[in-house]
């Protein structure tokens, strides 16, 4: 009940209405939930100082980010509490930055999850052939990736970025 309160508070605080902080839509299958800045094993309390309004999907995504990628999870965090101290809701420049943090990891990621796949189906990864043979250690089946696999990593960045900054903008847009 003590949680409900807290985020009511924010919510009526920083005029939360049709997206959280991370700019996911809030609905009613993907309801508003307390995240804390701080987390509660370090100490966090549940606080307005403390909380950032998130969407269950949000929520979900960010403590994925934190499994896969400390930096990037420290650094989202410390714009929320950037926001949370101003006192009012993100400013564009702040959800650039959010936006532009979950890019750099959902590329970054998607080409090391393509490196592992490359490596399953037996394709070796050029530099490390390489520096193998340099140190005289002999390599199994030296394949450079294929250029369609760059190509495709390429394209699909641009998209993304492409993607995620028009749902960016169309949440921005009055409705």
């Amino acid at each position: 009940m003590f949680l409900k309160k807290v985020l009511r508070l924010i919510v009526n605080q920083y005029a939360v209405e049709e997206y959280d902080w991370m700019r996911f839509k809030i609905t009613e299958d993907n309801p508003l939930t307390y995240h804390h800045i701080k987390k509660k094993e370090h100490g966090g309390k549940w606080s307005v100082d403390n909380g950032a309004p998130l969407t269950q999907e949000a929520q979900s995504y960010l403590h994925y980010i934190e499994k896969k990628d400390v930096r990037t999870y420290n650094e989202i965090n410390k714009v929320l509490k950037e926001i949370n101290t101003q006192g009012f809701g993100p400013t564009e420049k702040q959800q650039k930055k959010i936006e532009l943090l979950m890019i750099r990891f959902e590329v970054t990621h998607i080409i090391q999850l393509q490196n592992h796949k490359n490596q399953k189906k037996g394709l070796v990864n050029p530099i490390a052939a390489r520096k193998r043979r340099q140190k005289g250690q002999k390599t199994k089946k030296i394949q450079k990736s294929p250029k369609k696999v760059l190509i495709f990593q390429c394209f699909f960045s641009i998209l993304l970025y492409v993607w995620r900054a028009r749902m960016c903008k169309v949440a921005d847009t009055p409705g």
